[in-house]
């Protein structure tokens, strides 16, 4: 999928204040309400994950985190329960 992300879509974490390689990077979360624009990331959402397992950057342990939206990748509705999101995820990291 090309479009951006928006507020009750499904995605995973690219990335984050830490870079790639950060503790957040491929879990998958529900994109939440859109909170303002970053000067050098653009849109900022805040991200809801189902369990306890999101970090900040200040590492503080919680379910709703602040993200850019090109730290985040769309999953496609359709393609919840296929393999090829497994893949994809674990290809990434």
């Amino acid at each position: 999928m090309s479009r951006q992300v928006k507020t009750g879509d499904l995605a995973y974490i690219t990335q984050g204040a830490l870079g790639p390689n950060g503790p957040n990077t491929g879990k998958i979360i529900t994109v939440g309400k859109l909170c303002g624009e970053h000067s050098l990331h653009g849109p900022i959402y805040l991200i809801h994950s189902n369990s306890n397992d999101l970090i900040t950057e200040y590492g503080a342990v919680g379910n709703i985190i602040h993200a850019a939206q090109d730290w985040l990748k769309l999953i496609d509705p359709d393609s919840i329960n296929s393999s090829e999101v497994h893949k994809e995820l674990v290809n990434e990291n």
